[in-house]
């Protein structure tokens, strides 16, 4: 079954690090353009925060160094084995802010990762959200 909506899908791979943090790179594009920063982190969710219903951060380098990134969603998991979900914000000029799903699937082992981006979809509305898992074509 495929999604009606569209998306653009990255493949990362894991990169050694002695940190406690998961530090993966884009090795490469399946469709679309290049939507996403070429480095993401998951961050355990260490509870300095507001958010439920989470345990990890998955966190765009948008900034030269980690702890200044603010493109950030918690993963919050989906049905399927190793699948989360999240929303990325952006703001727009207007002040306005723009919500994309982002739905992120790990390999067993946590070498790879598969962060699907549906930009402009707002992922709020359960019923949509929701079709959207049921009918998404996963990669693993």
């Amino acid at each position: 079954m495929k999604t009606d909506n569209k998306y653009t899908r990255h493949l990362f791979q894991l990169e050694p690090n002695k940190f406690h943090y998961n530090l993966y790179k884009l090795h490469f594009i399946l469709n679309g353009n290049n939507a996403i920063t070429e480095t993401v982190k998951i961050e355990p969710n260490r509870k300095f925060n507001n958010g439920t219903g989470f345990n990890n951060w998955l966190i765009l380098k948008d900034q030269k160094f980690w702890d200044k990134c603010k493109c950030k969603t918690g993963l919050r998991p989906i049905k399927k084995e190793n699948c989360f979900y999240g929303d990325l914000l952006n703001n727009l000029p207007n002040g306005n802010i723009n919500r994309s799903l982002v739905i992120v699937q790990f390999s067993k082992d946590n070498s790879t990762m598969v962060l699907d981006y549906f930009k402009g979809l707002d992922p709020i509305n359960n019923v949509n959200r929701f079709n959207i898992f049921n009918n998404h074509k996963f990669y693993m």
